[in-house]
């Protein structure tokens, strides 16, 4: 099988339920068409909440031999503060979620820059309801993005 052509970047939100959903749509996508792969970057849960399942998740989908979905997790900003009285939770969260988006950058601008890469040439972001902030990422690079919101 000859290498991908395109390749999407999917975010999803932090969170088993946002990281499975966008694994499972990701799965779908990658079996319609062998000329696409997906990196998945992962942000993880605040909350430290559900790490080990996750884990479990992504390494049952490695021996299932789903060569064309990639993950990366995204290292943890430890300056944020957890909410506190005057901080809610939704903006903690937004912060949080905010605090990746250089994390973001760096990546995609090491994949743009490798040409002929396994992974193909990066198409488009597909981009969870809550990381809409990685929008403004995408359009430094003139990619597009597309979000993904699910009930």
């Amino acid at each position: 099988m000859a290498n991908p052509v395109a390749n999407l970047i999917f975010i999803p939100g932090p969170g088993a339920g946002h990281i499975m959903s966008t694994i499972e749509i990701a799965k779908l996508l990658v079996n319609r068409d062998q000329n696409l792969s997906i990196t998945v970057l992962m942000i993880s849960d605040p909350s430290s909440g559900c790490g080990l399942g996750i884990t479990s998740y992504i390494e049952s989908l490695a021996k299932k031999s789903i060569t064309r979905i990639s993950f990366i997790e995204l290292p943890e900003d430890k300056t944020l503060l957890p909410p506190s009285d005057s901080k809610s939770a939704t903006v903690f969260i937004r912060e949080f979620i905010n605090s990746h988006c250089r994390y973001v950058k760096n990546i995609v601008s090491d994949m743009i820059r490798r040409p002929g890469s396994d992974s193909g040439r990066v198409v488009g972001f597909v981009v969870d309801m809550f990381c809409i902030c990685m929008i403004d990422v995408a359009n430094e690079f003139h990619i597009p993005t597309y979000v993904f919101f699910y009930f």
